[in-house]
């Protein structure tokens, strides 16, 4: 933009001087030869100012275009979870509330899932914390594969994770529920599996306790002896 501001100014220069010499010196001295330099020195610097212009408009609208990608980036990276690359806790729960809304404005369903890794700790403890990681990256591929383009699924914590299905009742969350069990296990050959547990939520003020009957029978779930679906 410098170099651009600089021709500019030489341009400028350029013509001005065209304008205050050569033109009065053609006009005093009635030529023609000094009247067509003029011209074309004045035509010249025009369309020199032109092309510039069309390039810093283009340079301009690149620079729009790299910011806008950039602001869409730093934003991706504020609402993703680092481990698994999918939503983070915040976000799960902003769309949580987000869509409980609708429930007070319109008679649509909305199903939660909460799951969990079955015996986690033994796999950190025997194969180390780099192949937990690994597990739970790759349960959550498993698990974006298997969900509905409405759902959303994020990183609850730790090895929990929490799905959101809007326009869901009870017994298709279960349904989901259960397919996402098998996937997971199959995924591993049953080295690998998960707890799950749901709710439907029934108004914007039921969505705390929705999260806890959840979570209460995903729990249930381990206690029957994991790799379970339970409904609360």
């Amino acid at each position: 933009m410098e170099k651009s501001k600089k021709i500019y100014i030489l341009i400028f220069w350029f013509g001005l001087i065209s304008l205050l010499v050569i033109l009065p010196l053609s006009i005093l001295l009635e030529c023609k030869l000094l009247e067509i330099a003029f011209l074309c020195i004045y035509g010249v610097s025009g369309l020199f100012i032109y092309f510039i212009g069309i390039n810093n408009l283009k340079e301009t609208k690149k620079e729009s275009i790299l910011q806008k990608e950039q602001i869409k980036k730093l934003y991706e990276m504020t609402i993703t979870d680092s481990l698994t690359g999918i939503y983070n806790r915040s976000f799960i729960f902003d769309k949580l509330s987000e869509v409980s809304r609708n429930l007070s404005n319109r008679d649509i369903p909305v199903s939660i899932i909460i799951f969990d890794v079955d015996l986690f700790k033994e796999i950190n403890d025997e194969y180390g914390h780099l192949a937990g990681d690994e597990a739970l990256r790759n349960i959550a591929k498993v698990v974006e594969s298997n969900i509905r383009s409405s759902d959303i699924v994020g990183r609850y914590g730790g090895e929990e994770f929490l799905i959101i299905s809007p326009n869901t009742n009870i017994k298709e969350a279960e349904h989901l529920a259960e397919n996402i069990r098998k996937k997971v296990e199959e995924s591993t050959k049953g080295k690998i599996t998960i707890s799950l547990g749901l709710t439907e939520i029934i108004s914007v003020s039921d969505v705390d306790s929705a999260i806890k009957r959840a979570d209460d029978a995903m729990y249930l779930a381990k206690d029957k002896g994991r790799n379970k679906v339970m409904v609360g």
